[in-house]
């Protein structure tokens, strides 16, 4: 390309750009300024979450349709105070507190608020943010925590405490009698002639004659006392706070006379009986392990004796009398 055609691009280009005026520039950056601004106004509006300006002072100057349709009316009214779950935050912001979001529900919906500070403004702003799910989501963790660890302390069988429950509870009893100075019945608890029943008519069935046998126990002894599956079919009986031996066998023969009632009621499980087999704290044993001991060899006594009885550890000629 010559010199002369290279004059003429130059002398081309700079007219063209001396027609766009400095005026059209600042025009250009009013309308993208204002689209920004109905942007911004378009999300506060059409927003389906929470959204209010407010005054340092606590007082509502702003809340989107949002607001009414989850809080009310009167809760999102302009020129009003904040509702008192914001409280926190208004605290917040005035530095008279230190939280910088809180929750709240309403009804079925649960929502978390923050608070974002305008710098140099005499205002602030609140956003609300659905956390319903999450909450959801929690509740249901805690429901199967709680669920994993009841199955991990009970018998699935029958819903009681199982032996590791039963310990722990045995333990508790023990230190409560310590401080009260009172005495705990520690029970062995076996069905009579429940194997010939079990494997003439199934499993299933005698399941449903231990279920039965459980609630009946459960609901004869006091909240206090615990019923334990010690397994097959034994069943553990605590019986903490008591004043005297012959209360625990009191209690024994309750047991037995109105479970039995009920077992009669049903012609597969009338021929069952309940042997019984009853260590006292501290007469007996002072540790959890010799009392189950005991427990146990009173039972075996009772079941030597002819079954369908009560013995206790101190009277089944192995204890003192």
């Amino acid at each position: 390309m010559n010199a002369c055609k290279s004059n003429e691009v130059y002398i081309e280009c700079k007219r063209a750009q001396n027609q766009t005026q400095p005026g059209d520039w600042t025009e250009a950056k009013k309308g993208v300024a204002t689209t920004e601004i109905e942007i911004l106004s378009r999300f506060t509006s059409e927003n389906a979450n929470p959204v209010i300006r407010v005054g340092h002072d606590g007082v509502i100057l702003y809340a989107n349709a949002a607001c009414q349709m989850i809080f009310g009316e009167l809760d999102s009214r302009v020129g009003e105070k904040v509702p008192r779950f914001l409280a926190p935050l208004i605290a917040g912001v005035s530095g008279k507190g230190t939280h910088n979001e809180t929750q709240a529900e309403f009804g079925a919906r649960a929502f978390v608020f923050v608070a974002s500070l305008i710098k140099d403004a005499d205002y602030f702003y609140i956003y609300g943010h659905d956390i319903t799910r999450l909450k959801e989501t929690e509740r249901e963790l805690v429901r199967l925590q709680e669920q994993a660890q009841a199955m991990a302390l009970h018998d699935p069988l029958t819903g009681l405490p199982n032996r590791t429950l039963l310990h722990d509870r045995l333990a508790q009893a023990i230190a409560q009698c310590v401080r009260l100075s009172k005495k705990l019945g520690l029970v062995f608890i076996d069905l009579d002639n429940f194997k010939p029943i079990n494997d003439a008519h199934g499993h299933q069935v005698g399941d449903e004659i231990l279920v039965a046998v459980a609630r009946r126990i459960s609901a004869t002894v006091r909240k206090t006392d615990t019923v334990a599956r010690w397994g097959g079919d034994e069943l553990v009986l605590l019986l903490p706070g008591l004043r005297a031996p012959s209360e625990a066998r009191a209690v024994c023969e309750r047991v037995k006379h109105l479970a039995q009632k009920e077992l009669a009621l049903n012609p597969l499980s009338r021929p069952l009986t309940l042997s019984m087999g009853v260590a006292i704290y501290p007469d007996d044993a002072s540790l959890p392990e010799v009392l189950f001991q005991q427990a146990d060899a009173a039972l075996y006594q009772a079941k030597a004796r002819g079954r369908n009885r009560v013995v206790l550890y101190g009277e089944s000629g192995e204890g003192r009398r």
